[in-house]
């Protein structure tokens, strides 16, 4: 959802005035029926820089109306207004979940893009490759091609999530002449080695 399509609440509420719409954002902010933190890119998703929206209801008019907001709006998008709360909150929960994934489908396809972008940069990495950690230098493990190092990442699924590692573990990928690779997985699982 992008900061330009929220709407002024007050155009399809007449009566909404300023202060009901501050309020409105308050309550949103303050006590949300659900909360969605997007990444406006791959680069915002892998530093963890994301956007909070807030969903809720408010009770306006004999009308229950929902709401999304994200911190510093001057006002509240309008969802739409039903006769029962319990309509309001579902609405809530699913304009929350529409949103959560046309921003997944915008991201997935950046990284799509991405991705093919890599896949068109010729591989300097040459055969066979050699894998060591702080578990075992001595004994270190030959891997005949880019298969086989495929192969070894799947049976060792752990290696695809650095932040599990812990400051002890430290493992190392080289080609035939010494040069530091790694395999690289995507959100859609597809796997690459490039140069690290």
């Amino acid at each position: 959802m992008d900061n330009n399509t929220l709407q002024d609440a007050s155009e399809l509420i007449p009566n909404l005035t300023a202060a009901e719409r501050e309020e409105i954002t308050e309550e949103l902010l303050l006590d949300p029926i659900e909360t969605v933190a997007i990444a406006s890119s791959p680069e915002d998703e892998a530093c963890e820089n994301l956007t909070t929206y807030y969903f809720g209801v408010s009770n306006i008019s004999e009308r229950w109306c929902v709401f999304c907001c994200q911190e510093g709006d001057a006002a509240p998008e309008f969802g739409g207004s039903f006769d029962g709360r319990k309509e309001a909150l579902e609405r809530a929960s699913e304009w929350a979940y529409e949103t959560e994934q046309a921003a997944e489908d915008v991201l997935n396809e950046m990284k799509d893009v991405e991705w093919a972008r890599g896949a068109e940069t010729p591989s300097n990495l040459e055969p066979p490759f050699r894998f060591s950690d702080t578990t075992d230098f001595v004994r270190a493990v030959e891997l005949e091609d880019e298969d086989e190092v495929f192969d070894f990442f799947k049976r060792h699924g752990f290696l695809f999530s650095p932040e599990e590692w812990g400051n002890l573990y430290c493992p190392t990928l080289v080609d035939a002449n010494g040069r530091a690779c790694w395999v690289v997985r995507t959100h859609r699982a597809e796997i690459r080695l490039i140069e690290a």
